[in-house]
C-alpha cells in the first residue's frame, strides 16, 4: 500500500536503486523507474538530485547510457518501434546529442562568417555562395524533417 512519498530522500539508496534498475533487461525509460512502487519519485525531484549532486549525476548519466544502448538494440530487433525510438532517442544518447550540438554550432559559425564577408565586401559572388548554402541547408532540414515524419508515421 502506498503511503505517500517520504519527506527526506536517501539519495545514496536512490542512486543505487536507479543503477540496479537500469541493469534490468526491460529498463527502457527512466519514467518507469520513477513509478516503481518502492521508489515513487517525481521526475522533477529526480532531476533536482541530478543537478545538485555530482555523484548522482554520474550515476544518472551512466543509467542513460545503459538505456540508450538497450533502446537502440530493442529498435534494431523490432521490439521497440521506430517511432518510440525516435521520440526520445536524444534524451538518452549523449553522443548523438553532442554531435547534433556540434553540427548546429558549426552551422551557426559558418553563417556568421559568411555574413561578415558579405557585409565587408558586398561581393555578388559571396552573396550567391551564401544563398546557395542557405538553400542547401534548407533542403537538408526539409529532408531531415521528412525522414523524422516518415519514422513517426510508421
Amino acid at each position: 500500500m502506498v503511503m505517500g512519498r517520504p519527506r527526506e530522500w536517501d539519495r545514496e539508496k536512490l542512486k543505487w536503486q536507479l543503477m540496479h534498475w537500469a541493469e534490468l533487461p526491460n529498463s527502457l525509460n527512466i519514467n518507469a523507474f520513477c513509478c516503481l512502487p518502492d521508489v515513487l519519485i517525481s521526475p522533477t525531484k529526480l532531476l533536482q538530485f541530478v543537478k545538485e549532486d555530482q555523484d548522482f549525476r554520474e550515476v544518472y548519466n551512466t543509467v542513460k547510457a545503459f538505456i540508450a544502448a538497450r533502446r537502440e538494440e530493442a529498435n534494431c530487433e523490432k521490439i521497440l518501434s521506430d517511432k518510440a525510438f525516435a521520440i526520445s532517442h536524444k534524451v538518452y544518447d549523449l553522443f548523438q546529442k553532442e554531435e547534433d550540438r556540434e553540427e548546429f554550432k558549426y552551422q551557426r559559425e559558418f553563417e556568421r562568417d559568411i555574413q561578415k564577408e558579405i557585409k565587408n565586401e558586398g561581393n555578388d559572388e559571396i552573396v550567391a555562395r551564401f544563398e546557395g548554402f542557405l538553400d542547401h541547408f534548407d533542403s537538408l532540414s526539409k529532408r531531415r524533417k521528412a525522414d523524422s515524419q516518415s519514422i513517426n508515421d510508421k
